[in-house]
């Protein structure tokens, strides 16, 4: 990488401007060396930075350091700044001697502040090795460094001719070699340094504003840069269609005084700022651009000055702006005052330079003069911020020195491509590295092809195709570079700032980032084979592709056919089926990242022959066994079966093929028929094929199934036909192929009833309340009598009944057929049964008795209940009466307790008996208590045994009825102590109850 210098120089009181290239709107932010009276004034615009890590920064300040310039100089001032070795840093040309063609040395920039000094200029290895200073004075007349041609390297243009033998010239400098050229500037001037360089049309490249007369007000003249070091001369710099159209130049003179040519307003073009107040009706003033047009504006430096020409313009405080170091007096070390750029135009006057705050608040200025010698203003430390450099030596007291400026600003430390770096992808983007975190600022990245100092892309630093953050960003442009061409990347000055403000200084030449492009791939030797070709057939296409690294995208195609894909392979071969007719062009395209060629050749594509094969299609069946194919579209014949005749004669099924060639392109085609074998014997069916006449079907319809005539045997030609008598019946069918096809059936009979017998399960009894009646299986459905409820629908053959009665079931069988049978049901009587127990019974002899047998004793499942008692086994004096009643007075205990057997017969005669004791007690005259306890115990009783329903008891002790039981008595009788003590469910019955 490599840092570029630009000079703004005055002689005689002239401005003169020393730069490499670029837009010159840009150039003017810092000066770089300031002349008066015989002397010089130069600017270095934008100065970049090499691309190295910078120390840390601190606030821009400025402090006198060590003179790195030790060369002896009769005149101290006379030198000349510029990047004359083209490596990006300032080195400088400079006249040790006042006498013409002598003394001339050359300064080379070694970086970072150190200098190597070759006292002869002209010596093997320096840029000027190949120029003759014979004549020449450096400080007599106006030497200028500019870009003249645009190449990207600064040139010297000699506009001074005082002295003996002085003449005119321009030194062109050619990637670092000055070699002496054609003056391009033909101008005539009383003066020839009288003019001022700039950017004033706004369109990249150094224009002249220059006075040919020495008389106020006249000789304004105007030299537009077209380009490539070729100039129109417009003598009159106010006619329409130049900058200063509207500008008035009534009192001015160009070389009585100061003019300055800078942004001041910070919008993106050079100003001019007239300080030159010499003269009748001169006044001072500032001519603003308007991106090309230039109109008087009200001037914003109002410093009060002797002379005010006396100031030092650069960017003193790191802001990407321009500010001013002036002196107000004209006295040695008094009035030096600082003019702060506030931004768009605005300035604050700080009349004491050294004041706290300012850039200079270090900086002593005893014994300077502004205007005596030179002062220079450029980053000599190649640091990125503008040093000054003091090689004014008059007046009293004052000393040369090196004021230099700290507190550096943002630094490009690196960026990927690398500078100088080849075979760069030309859709690549660029990264940049700073040396700290930045931001976005003002003005543009611009993409510079080299070989014609033209600008392809211009990039705002807003625009999107900027972004990042921090110390990193990437600028994504637009524009596809071309291939294998060398690109300059140029940034201009404020484009990135950091924290404080101190904005990146740029990078405006186009050596300092630098790179190639990769060539494109190249495609050679495209061919097709064959070619002619005939349409169908497929063409392969081969070339040699060169300049590749890795893989490539090819695209072969001619509109219709295309074939895509990515090969790494030099020897490209793809093959393409050719379709239609004629000249065709197919153009091959490579892509790969180095960018597009494209390759094209032309194909002949002859048509084929249209061959076709009449009928299209055949079939062969029994009525036609064979077919003639006739051939047709071209003029000769091969056909699959080797005749070469237009007609054949096919007998067999299969596919038959025939080539047709056209004689005179030699294309042929082929197409084919197939010939289809219909001789095939048909199908045909009758439904049903069997059939049975039953009771229920007495005919049956006969159908016959095919594609076809049918003819039956009965004669019939319909598709189905009915019949009602058993035989054999058959069908002819004859298909459209005349092929035929015979079935038949068989039609049987079934009108015979089968047997059919009923059964029951079980007879209906008092334990079977139902039965079931069940016929003959096999019948498909069956109907039983009334009171039968069948199971299963009407194919069921059972059916279940409760009540006894004739049944009977009529059934049918599958023909139909119907058959009867019936059957009677009877009911069978239940014995009665004994459902309760007679519990026993007790009587006293000579006391009446009765007991009546309860209703329940018996049940008969038959109803109603109709049951008849006996009784037998009574004691004597007992007896039974009908229906239920045992009664009389019992005569004697003999045989107590006796066993009663009672019988219960039903009305059918069946009969049920049960058994229950009679016990006969004798009389008891008294029944009392003999002592406490249960009723139920008979010691308790003075009779030795428990109480009868008859026995008038006396109680005379306490005695319980136990749980549950009932004791019995004709009535009670309580002594003194007696008492009755019920418990649950306990109670007496009495025969009074």
């Amino acid at each position: 990488m490599k840092n570029n210098f630009y000079l703004l120089t005055i002689v005689a009181n002239c401005l003169i401007i020393c730069s490499s290239k670029f837009k010159l709107r840009f150039l003017f932010a810092v000066f770089a060396l300031f002349f008066f009276s015989g002397n010089s004034f130069a600017i270095p615009l934008l100065p970049s930075k090499t691309l190295t890590t910078s120390s840390a920064f601190i606030p821009s300040s400025f402090a006198s350091v060590t003179n790195p310039f030790t060369m002896s100089m009769a005149f101290p001032g006379r030198i000349l700044p510029g990047d004359y070795d083209n490596d990006g840093d300032v080195d400088i040309l400079y006249q040790s001697t006042n006498t013409q063609g002598t003394g001339f040395g050359y300064v080379r920039n070694n970086g970072a502040g150190s200098f190597t000094d070759i006292p002869n200029a002209t010596s093997a290895g320096t840029p000027f090795a190949g120029i003759s200073f014979a004549g020449q004075l450096l400080n007599n007349g106006g030497w200028f460094v500019f870009d003249y041609d645009n190449d990207g390297d600064v040139d010297i243009i000699d506009r001074e001719n005082t002295g003996t033998g002085n003449t005119l010239g321009v030194w062109r400098n050619n990637s670092g070699t000055f070699a002496s050229v054609t003056n391009p500037f033909t101008m005539s001037m009383a003066f020839p340094g009288r003019i001022l360089p700039g950017d004033y049309d706004n369109d990249g490249d150094v224009d002249i504003l220059y006075q040919s007369t020495n008389t106020q007000g006249t000789g304004f003249g105007y030299v537009r840069n077209n380009g490539a070091g070729s100039f129109t001369d417009i003598p009159n710099a106010t006619s329409a269609g130049t900058p200063f159209a509207g500008i008035s130049f009534a009192g001015q003179l160009l070389n009585n005084g100061g003019w300055f040519v800078f942004d001041y307003d910070n919008d993106g073009d050079v100003d001019i700022i007239d300080r030159e107040n010499t003269g009748t009706g001169n006044t001072l003033g500032v001519w603003r651009n308007n991106s090309g047009t230039f109109a008087s504006v009200t001037n914003p430096f109002t410093m009060s000055m002797a002379f005010p020409g006396r100031i030092l313009p650069g960017d003193y405080d790191n802001d990407g702006d321009v500010d001013i170091l002036y002196q107000s007096t004209n006295t040695q070390g008094t009035g030096f005052g600082y003019v702060r750029n506030n931004g768009a135009g605005s300035f604050t006057d700080i009349p004491n330079a050294t004041s706290a705050g300012t850039p200079f608040a270090g900086i002593s200025f005893a014994g300077q003069l502004l205007n005596n010698g030179g002062w220079f203003v450029f980053d000599y430390d190649n640091d990125g911020d503008v040093d000054i450099i003091d090689r004014e030596n008059t007046g009293t007291g004052n000393t040369l020195g090196v004021w230099q400026q700290s507190g550096t600003p943002p630094i490009l430390s690196s960026t990927v491509p690398a500078d100088n770096a080849t075979n760069v992808s030309p859709t690549s983007n660029f990264t940049l590295t700073f040396d700290r975190s930045v931001t976005k600022g003002t003005g543009n990245l611009l993409v510079v092809q080299t070989s014609t100092n033209s600008t392809i892309e211009t990039i705002p630093v807003t625009d999107a195709r900027v972004t990042g953050s921090g110390t990193s960003w990437v600028v994504n442009p637009n524009a596809t570079l071309g291939g294998g061409t060398a690109y300059a990347i140029q940034i201009q000055k404020g484009v990135f700032k950091d924290v404080d403000s101190r904005v990146f200084q740029g990078i405006i030449n186009n050596t300092t980032y630098n790179i190639t492009t990769a060539l494109p791939p190249t495609i050679t030797g495209l061919t097709a084979t064959p070619n002619p070709i005939c349409s169908g057939v497929t063409a392969t296409f081969t070339a040699t592709i060169g300049s590749i690294t890795g893989s490539y995208a090819y695209t072969l195609t001619n509109g219709s056919s295309t074939t895509t894909g990515n090969t790494s392979s030099t020897a490209f071969s793809q093959a393409i089926t050719t379709s239609g007719s004629g000249s065709q062009s197919f153009t091959l395209t490579v892509n790969n990242v180095n960018g597009i060629t494209r390759a094209t050749t032309n194909v002949t594509v002859n048509a084929r022959p249209t061959a076709s094969i009449s009928p299209s299609t055949a079939t062969l069946t029994c009525a036609s066994p064979s077919v003639n194919l006739t051939a047709s579209g071209g003029t000769a014949y091969q056909w699959s079966t080797g005749a070469t005749t237009s007609v054949i004669s096919a007998n067999t099924a299969g596919t038959y093929s025939v080539t047709v060639t056209n004689a005179a392109t030699g294309c042929f085609s082929t197409t084919s028929v197939t010939v289809n074998q219909d001789s095939s014997v048909p199908t045909v069916s009758i439904s049903p094929s069997s059939a049975t006449l039953t009771c229920t079907n007495p005919t049956v319809s006969l159908s016959a199934i095919g594609s076809g005539t049918l003819l039956w045997s009965t004669g019939a030609t319909t598709t189905a036909i009915s019949v009602n008598t058993t035989g054999t019946y058959s069908v002819t069918l004859t298909a459209v192929n005349g092929c035929t096809a015979r079935a038949s059936a068989t039609v049987i009979s079934n009108t015979t009833p089968s047997p059919l017998n009923l059964t029951v399960s079980n007879p209906l009894t008092c334990s079977a309340a139902s039965t079931t009646l069940t016929a003959t299986a096999g019948f498909t459905s069956y109907s039983f009598s009334a009171g039968a409820s069948q199971q299963g629908g009407s194919a069921g053959n059972t059916a279940i009944l409760s009540n006894p009665g004739l049944y009977s079931v009529t059934a049918r069988n599958a023909a139909g057929c119907t058959s009867t049978a019936s059957l009677n049901v009877s009911y069978q009587n239940c014995s009665p049964t004994v459902a309760n127990a007679i519990p026993p019974q007790s009587a006293t002899v000579g006391q009446s008795f009765s007991y009546t047998i309860a209703a329940n004793t018996f049940t008969d499942p038959e109803t109603p209940v109709n049951l008849v008692l006996s009784v037998s086994g009574l004691p004597a004096g007992l007896s039974f009466v009908s229906p239920s009643t045992i009664t009389g007075t019992p005569s004697s205990t003999v045989g107590s307790p006796v066993s009663v057997t009672v019988v219960a017969t039903d009305p059918g005669g069946l009969s049920v008996f049960t058994t229950f004791q009679l016990t006969i007690y004798p009389p008891c005259l008294s029944m009392v208590t003999v002592k406490a306890g249960n009723w139920n115990d008979i010691s308790v009783w003075s009779c030795g045994r428990l109480p009868l329903i008859s026995d008038v008891v006396t109680v005379n002790h306490a005695v319980t009825l136990p749980t549950s039981y009932q004791g019995v008595a004709q009535r009670v009788i309580y002594g003194p102590s007696g008492r009755l003590l019920f418990n649950s469910f306990s109670n007496l019955k009495l025969n009074t109850n």
